[in-house]
């Protein structure tokens, strides 16, 4: 079983790709929530700490490593700007975190100051600093990944972010624009000084536009491949045409993931929460009515309301059987997929109905 949890809500950065540009429930997990855990750490085979928030701003990192048993594997994900000597140390004295991911999305100033409001030298710094802290300690974990979502403005980008990977000995992660329900809309825009950042103008949808994308992966898979740098491209730069049943996805049965809301879900994807794990006991996750309802749609090859207009493969752009009835009376809006506020601020209504 894999756990992810989201530790905080809160940022230090507000990227134009992401809901805390619109504003976010930045509210913090207490040390007696993450007890609540407990039981599920130790089933797990891993646990992942990310979300929408930086973990660097939480208050009970520290605390929630030491709940986490030894022998159970822990990634997190990071933006880095608070990768310092002090959290640095923290890290390096966990033996079993094995991979710090860092979201880095452009290698020069301009460009990661559009899309990520903050001051990428730094970041760089940080990751050089916390590779001689690793050398000097002799040890080979964690390993650095360096995590960048492309899009047409950033595209540039990927050939210098593999350098910099091959710099630091680290794997390079790139994801695609995701075109799930949340973000996918004409709702999502934000201007920042002579650029206005549009969510569904800067995917790869054109005929040239998927040709400029190849044009760009075949030169940095080259590189990588010449440089011996591991690169990895994200499943969704290659969805199918047509969905998959979605009684093969497995991740119901696999993966369980809190929100520090309160939202719990089987993965980041869905469109819905399936309970608030503050009401109902995140421990008893496996028993709870939705959860198997939703796995007894997915037997019968039928998309649960959770996963609506998701954007995976199993999915796609498709609409729930549970909405078939009313479909024609049910728009985007009324279901609370729109991206940006709109969908963050409908997270509590979600959750009591």
């Amino acid at each position: 079983m894999r756990i992810e949890i989201e530790l905080t809500g809160k940022c230090n950065l507000a990227c134009v790709m992401c809901p805390q540009v619109f504003g976010y429930d930045g509210r913090h997990l207490t040390i007696d929530e993450m007890k609540s855990f407990s039981s599920l750490f130790i089933e797990a085979k891993e646990v992942t700490l990310h979300g929408a928030g930086e973990i660097f701003l939480s208050p009970i990192l520290k605390e929630t490593l030491d709940i986490i048993p030894e022998d159970t594997p822990i990634y997190f994900l990071t933006n880095g700007q608070l990768l310092n000597q002090k959290n640095s140390n923290i890290i390096l004295g966990r033996s079993n975190i094995k991979r710090i991911m860092v979201s880095l999305d452009a290698y020069s100033d301009e460009k990661y100051k559009f899309i990520r409001g903050g001051n990428v030298n730094k970041v760089k710094e940080n990751l050089k600093h916390f590779i001689l802290l690793r050398k000097k300690r002799k040890l080979s974990f964690p390993k650095i990944v360096i995590n960048a979502t492309v899009f047409k403005y950033n595209i540039d980008q990927l050939l210098a972010l593999a350098k910099f990977a091959k710099e630091l000995d680290s794997e390079l992660h790139v994801w695609p624009l995701l075109k799930d329900a949340a973000h996918y809309t004409e709702s999502w825009k934000v201007k920042r000084g002579e650029y206005t950042f549009d969510y569904t103008k800067e995917t790869f949808d054109s005929i040239e536009d998927k040709q400029l994308l190849k044009r760009e992966y075949l030169l940095l898979e080259k590189y990588c491949k010449d440089n011996e740098v591991d690169l990895i491209f994200d499943a969704f730069m290659n969805l199918p045409d047509k969905a998959e049943d979605i009684s093969t996805c497995g991740v119901p049965n696999s993966n369980r993931l809190f929100f520090s809301d309160g939202q719990a879900k089987h993965c980041c994807l869905q469109t819905k929460p399936l309970f608030d794990w503050r009401i109902y006991p995140a421990n008893n996750f496996d028993n709870h009515p939705r959860h198997l309802a939703v796995l007894e749609l997915m037997k019968k090859n039928q998309i649960p309301i959770e996963c609506s207009s998701s954007g995976c493969k199993y999915v796609l752009d498709g609409i729930s059987s549970e909405f078939i009835d009313d479909r024609k009376k049910i728009s985007l809006d009324d279901r609370g997929f729109r991206g940006g506020a709109l969908s963050m601020r409908r997270r509590k209504n979600e959750l009591k109905n």
